[in-house]
Order: structure tokens, then sequence, then C-alpha cells
């Protein structure tokens, strides 16, 4: 039986040294992967892309080489060229719609303040605590950046929710959120297993984006569930539920004040 990989916190921080490097941004690249799944050795290289958002030393590394999956980064920039450095991620097991497998990984960092093109170069560990296929691995990633727009991926395998490091905030009006509630309660729920064999066989529960590509509870890359949203929906749904059971106690309320006022006048 593998013992499930040990990961320490890693600590975020929201200052660095000046003209650090900034990894914010669209990357391509590849990901060459040697496996040891229940016993037998296999070899995976693939292509794809990263979205990568920094703020800070705290960074959010969203990968689609191969599969979808969240990882969570801290930078260390170098003392006289703070341009360049390292970082050390680890993958957000637990985050909605990932495969139970963690990672932990150490990259090289190069990049020219005020420049596009900068280079990500490095390993990943993974382990899969699966009892029933165990494996793990080692990947070395080679990446390029190709635009710097920041694509909003969450650091920390999720982001503060304080008013402070938000903007534009609207609280909901009623109607607005009625037509959350209407569309959470259209849902069709369902089980499923992931296809993937190097997936856990285990039956999940849950939405199906497909079925509802528009909806806010889906990320921005379109292929992963946003489960802050998800949950806000279920939070407006509840709100709706709970003004109309308040209106039907207050007229039930008021239909047996009736009543008993009726009564007493016979």
């Amino acid at each position: 039986m593998l013992r499930r990989l040990v990961v320490v916190p890693l600590l975020l921080a929201v200052a660095g040294p000046a003209a650090a490097f900034d990894l914010t941004g669209s990357w391509t690249g590849t990901c060459k992967c040697k496996f040891f799944d229940a016993g037998v050795k296999s070899k995976v290289d693939r292509e794809g892309t990263v979205a990568i958002t920094q703020v800070g030393n705290a960074l959010g590394f969203d990968s689609a080489i191969g599969s979808q999956h969240l990882y969570s980064g801290i930078a260390n920039f170098g003392t006289e060229k703070p341009d360049k450095g390292e970082l050390s991620v680890r993958h957000c097991r637990d985050h909605v719609d990932t495969t139970p497998f963690d990672a932990l990984g150490r990259f090289s960092v190069k990049t020219k303040t005020g420049k596009v093109k900068a280079t990500i170069t490095g390993i990943t560990i993974v382990a899969n605590d699966d009892v029933g296929a165990p494996s793990h691995g080692t990947c070395k990633w080679k990446l390029t950046r190709t635009a710097t727009t920041d694509p909003g991926v969450p650091a920390g395998c999720g982001i503060p929710s304080r008013r402070a490091v938000k903007t534009d905030v609207a609280y909901l009006t009623r109607a607005e959120t009625r037509r959350l509630h209407d569309e959470l309660v259209a849902y069709r729920l369902a089980k499923y297993r992931y296809a993937a064999s190097s997936t856990s066989s285990a039956t999940h529960l849950g939405f199906i984006i497909d079925d509802v590509p528009q909806s806010p509870a889906v990320a921005a890359s379109g292929d992963r569930v946003d489960l802050y949203a998800y949950t806000s929906m279920a939070v407006a749904a509840l709100q709706t539920q709970a003004r109309e059971i308040a209106q039907l106690q207050r007229a039930v309320a008021k239909l047996n004040l009736r009543h008993a006022t009726q009564r007493r006048a016979r």
C-alpha cells in the first residue's frame, strides 16, 4: 500500500523584491512523465497550456497539459537577479473535479523584466494513494510564456475572500437571487466515474459541465467547476426558499388569527 504523500503547507506572501519576476500569463509547453502504475512502468509525453496568476510570492498554476489540474505555488526570487529564481508548487488535491493524487514540484524560472518571453523548467513528483491502483512518478516540465494577460487563477488553492482584495462589489438583487435559484434547481445531477485509466474508479456525484456550459458554477476555462460559485448558487437558492417559507408562515399566521377572531365573534 502506497502511503499518502505528506504535503507541507506553503506559506503565502504578498510582497517581493523590486523588479522580481512575475509569471502571470499564458504558457505552452510539455510535461514528460515516467510512471510506476500498479507495478507496471510507463512513459507519457504530453503537450498543452498552463495559466498562471502571480501576486507577490503567491501564485495559482492551472495546467491543461494532459488533463486539467490546479496547483498552488510559491515564487522564490534570486537575491542578485530577482528576475530569475525558483518556483515550488503543490497539487490542489481537494479541488473539485481533480483526480486523487498528490504532487510537489520544483522549477527554475528565467524572465526578463518587461518582456513577455520567460521559461519555466523543472520536475514534479507524483503519488497516487488509491490502494486499488497505487502509482507514483516523476514528470519533467518545460514551459514558455506566450502572453502576459492575467487569467485570474486562484492562489493557495483558493483566494482570500475579504473586501480588500475585491473590486466592483455588487450585491445581488432578489430577482438575481431568484434566477440563480431557478437555474440551480434545474440542474440534472449524475453519478459518474472518470474515464482516464490513471484516475480512481470511485463513483462521483455532481453535475455535468456540458449540460450547463454557461452556468456561473463553471470556471472560465470551461473545463472545471468553480466550487465557490457553485456553493454561492446553493446559498442563493436557500435564501430564496427561506424568504418564501417566511412569507407562507406569515400568511398562515394571518389566517389563523382571522379564524380565531371569527370564532370569538360567534
